[in-house]
């Protein structure tokens, strides 16, 4: 009787020994390649760039902005001196741009970047519209010497319109002062009616007009500038790419 034929599953499994000494080699190679693309791809997907292509040439930065960031002396500025990346914020205190980026931009930038030790902001007067933007910015020079500068800069724009130029007046600055707890308020508001602080504002608006920044707000971002009250994603490319240049 003829022996009944049966289907015998294959061998499972490969037998290395049988392959060739290169082809081990392409396979290992081919494997390590995997791996390192992988691993970059993770640590692209951990910046917040809109897209690769918005990633800024690392030649266009310069951490101390070309010698104009990270006073010693400034008392308008916040998070850690030794941030990697410094935003220089050029404004008018009257500035309705100025005002729209303080108040929707900033604040996102703060707990992204400033909180986590990545960002300093420090700011510039820029006095381009009167007497008004003037006393404004007395006010906030006068606060600074408190250590109050950078809250009274934030509480002067919180109350600025973002559509038109703001109205500032010495009884809206001494409400104003108030609410970020200005000492001995009699000698805040008599100093700021003096021209005491006004060579420290015309060196701040000298060195913006050295840059050819002629209106406001403006910004240097590690040296890099952007001008206007750009989209945020603007400013978060821009911080991003000088991390990158940075790493």
């Amino acid at each position: 009787m003829p022996t009944p034929k049966k289907c015998t599953p294959a061998k499972s499994g490969i037998d290395w020994r049988s392959w060739e000494p290169w082809a081990l080699i392409v396979i290992v190679v081919a494997i390590i390649a995997v791996i390192v693309t992988l691993v970059v791809t993770t640590s692209d997907e951990g910046n917040n760039l809109s897209s690769p292509e918005a990633q800024i040439n690392p030649s266009r930065f310069d951490a101390d902005s070309y010698g104009l960031a990270r006073r010693d002396d400034n008392t308008l500025a916040i998070g850690d001196k030794d941030a990697p990346v410094v935003l220089i914020d050029y404004s008018d205190m009257r500035c309705p741009y100025c005002a729209k980026w303080i108040n929707e931009i900033e604040p996102e930038l703060v707990k992204n970047y400033v909180e986590t030790g990545k960002l300093r902001i420090e700011f510039r007067n820029v006095v381009l519209f009167g007497e008004q933007s003037q006393l404004g910015a007395r006010a906030v020079l006068a606060a600074a010497k408190q250590g109050k500068g950078y809250e009274m800069m934030e509480e002067i724009f919180k109350h600025m319109p973002t559509d038109d130029r703001g109205t500032i007046t010495s009884d809206r600055i001494e409400k104003w002062a108030k609410n970020v707890g200005i000492r001995d308020l009699r000698s805040f508001m008599a100093v700021i009616q003096t021209d005491l602080y006004d060579d420290e504002l015309a060196a701040d608006k000298a060195e913006a007009n050295q840059l050819s920044l002629q209106s406001v707000p403006a910004f240097l971002i590690n040296g890099y500038p952007i001008v206007g009250a750009q989209p945020k994603q603007t400013f978060i490319d821009v911080i991003e790419s000088a991390l990158l240049a940075i790493s």
